[in-house]
Order: C-alpha cells, then structure tokens, then sequence
C-alpha cells in the first residue's frame, strides 16, 4: 500500500511536468502549448472563446496540418480522417471533463478512447491516477503487439 502511494506520488508530478498541444477545432486557427502544471480549467481558444480543444500529445505539427486540411475540405486520407476522429474526441473530452482529460491524455500509451474509459471510471482523483497507472501498465504490457 505504502508503495503504491509512492508510486502514484511519482506518477503525478511526471504528468504535471509533461508538456501538451491543444487545438481549437471550433476555429482550427488557434493553439497553444503549455505544462499541466502550468493549466487552468478554464482554459479556452483565444479567438473565439470556444472551449473544444483537442489535447495533442505527439507530432502537434503534423496533427495540426492534417486539421487545417479538413477545415479547407480537402480530400483526407482514410488515416487522416482516424486522426481527425481522434481529435475530436479529444475536444469532446475536454469539454467535458477539463483538466482531469488533459492529466489523462499525457498520460503514456492512452489515446482519447482508453482516455475515455479511464475518465469514466474514475470518481475522484485519486481513483483517476489509480486508472492511469492501471492504463499505461497495459499499454507498456502490450504495446509490443501495436503497429
């Protein structure tokens, strides 16, 4: 017990020092990134005040292309439109679950639909950092067999 209090201590402050994207996909123009540490809840697009902003942990560049793309109507590819799939439930995440999405989303190996369980599950913080670790020990556990 008193390692696993440990365990979720250290899991805690290396999430708040990860760094994420985030990504109006009301506007598609605005974005920002910062540390978890360093967000507020009431965290919204600077534009247009919208608050559907999808969490961006990996290649934000391209991601951030890839949405611009589908805003102009261009023709996607069938895994551009995965990503965008993905972004916008990211955004859905966000919006309903604030910063505790954010926390969730850096965790390692948990995408927006693992996200989506976890958030879910968890009742109070303490039970969402327990999910987390149970969450990325499965990722590390399979993550051999991914693409």
């Amino acid at each position: 017990e008193r390692a696993e209090k440990i365990i979720n201590k250290l899991k805690k402050k290396r999430i708040k020092k990860q760094k994420v994207d985030v990504l109006c996909i009301y506007c598609g123009k605005w974005s920002d990134n910062f540390r978890i540490k360093n967000n507020q809840d009431d965290t919204k697009c600077k534009q247009g005040g919208a608050r559907m902003l999808a969490i961006i942990t990996y290649d934000a560049k391209r991601l951030k292309k890839i949405y611009k793309k589908h805003k102009n109507k261009h023709t996607l590819t069938a895994e551009e439109e995965d990503e965008i799939k993905r972004l916008r439930i990211s955004a859905n995440l966000f919006l309903s679950y604030g910063k505790d999405a954010v926390i969730t989303m850096a965790a390692r190996g948990i995408g927006p639909e693992t996200a989506k369980r976890v958030l879910r599950a968890s009742r109070d913080h303490d039970q969402l950092y327990k999910n987390i670790i149970k969450a990325e020990r499965n990722y590390a556990r399979t993550k051999r067999f991914w693409d």
